[in-house]
């Protein structure tokens, strides 16, 4: 689960981080270089095809 829904969905941060500051800034710069890691980015291309894909589908629905 990412962990910024189970932060939203238990209310909190995961138990120790909050009382070790040193075990909280090497989580918050895990995130960080998670959150920036491009290896499974999407192309441009690839993004809108799907968009397209996926209105043309909602189009056929209405």
């Amino acid at each position: 689960m990412n962990v910024f829904k189970r932060i939203t969905k238990e209310g909190g941060f995961p138990v120790g981080l909050t009382s070790d500051t040193e075990a909280y800034d090497a989580w918050f710069q895990k995130q960080v270089k998670e959150a920036l890691n491009s290896e499974d980015a999407l192309s441009y291309s690839q993004v809108m095809d799907g968009a397209k894909d996926l209105i043309e589908r909602k189009k056929r629905r209405a």
